[in-house]
C-alpha cells in the first residue's frame, strides 16, 4: 500500500516539475502601430515576482513609453498573503493609500495613459485608484488597462477604473496570468509562461490599421 502512494506521489511531484520548467516563449511579432499621441505607462506592482511591472517594460519596449512606478507612502507588509490581506481591508473600506511624491507626475504632456495593477480580489490595486482621485479621473485622456492576475481574470477592474474615468476613453484593456501560488513559490514569474508577442498582438489591435475608435 505505502509503495503504490510514494509511487503516486512520486509521479505527481515529478509531473509539477516538467510544468515549472516548461521552456519560456519567446519573443517574435513586432509592434507595427502608432499610438495617437505621447503616452505614459502608470504601473503599481507590488510583489517579489513584479508581473505587473514586467508587463509594463514590454509595453515600454514595444512603444517607447516611459514608465511611472506607484509607490506608496506607507509600504504594504510585505509577503504576499499580508499584502492581499490588507488590501482586502482597503478595498472593503473604500481606502486608497497615499502615494509618494516620486509618484507624482504633470500629465498635461500625456494624452495616452497605459494604467497597469495586479487584481486584489477582483478589483485593480488601491493606489491606483488614489492616482486616479489625484488626477481627476484622467478626463480628456484615452485610458489604456492592464492587469496581471494569480487565475481570476481581471474581475471587476476594468469596469470601475471606466466609472471612475467618466471623461476619460477607455479601450480594450489586457488581463494576463502573472504567477499562481506554487509558481510563486519556485519564483516563476509571468515571462516563464507568457509570451510578449501577447503584448504587441494587443498593441497592434489597437493601435493598427484596423484598430477600432476608442470608446468613451
Amino acid at each position: 500500500m505505502w509503495f503504490w502512494l510514494l509511487g503516486l506521489l512520486v509521479l505527481v511531484f515529478a509531473g509539477l516539475a516538467l510544468w515549472l520548467l516548461q521552456t519560456p516563449p519567446t519573443r517574435g511579432i513586432p509592434f507595427r502601430g502608432r499610438l495617437p499621441g505621447k503616452a505614459l505607462i502608470v504601473v503599481f506592482s507590488d510583489s517579489p515576482c513584479q508581473n505587473t511591472r514586467r508587463l509594463a517594460v514590454w509595453i515600454h519596449e514595444a512603444t517607447g513609453a516611459p514608465i511611472l512606478p506607484l509607490q506608496v507612502k506607507t509600504p504594504y507588509p510585505g509577503g504576499y498573503w499580508r499584502t492581499v490581506a490588507q488590501a482586502r481591508q482597503e478595498l472593503r473600506g473604500g481606502i486608497a493609500p497615499e502615494l509618494t511624491p516620486e509618484s507624482q507626475v504633470d500629465l498635461s504632456e500625456y494624452s495616452v495613459i497605459f494604467l497597469g495593477s495586479p487584481v486584489w480580489w477582483g478589483q485593480g490595486a488601491p493606489p491606483v485608484t488614489r492616482f486616479l482621485q489625484e488626477h481627476g479621473g484622467l478626463a480628456g485622456k484615452e485610458v489604456v488597462p492592464f492587469v496581471t492576475h494569480g487565475g481570476g481574470g481581471a474581475g471587476g477592474t476594468f469596469r470601475l477604473w471606466a466609472k471612475a474615468c467618466p471623461e476619460a476613453r477607455f479601450r480594450e484593456g489586457l488581463s494576463l496570468r502573472g504567477s499562481s501560488l506554487p509558481e510563486r513559490w519556485v519564483g516563476r514569474t509571468i515571462a516563464d509562461h507568457v509570451s510578449p508577442d501577447q503584448v504587441a498582438q494587443w498593441l497592434n489591435r489597437l493601435y493598427g490599421e484596423e484598430a477600432p475608435a476608442p470608446q468613451r
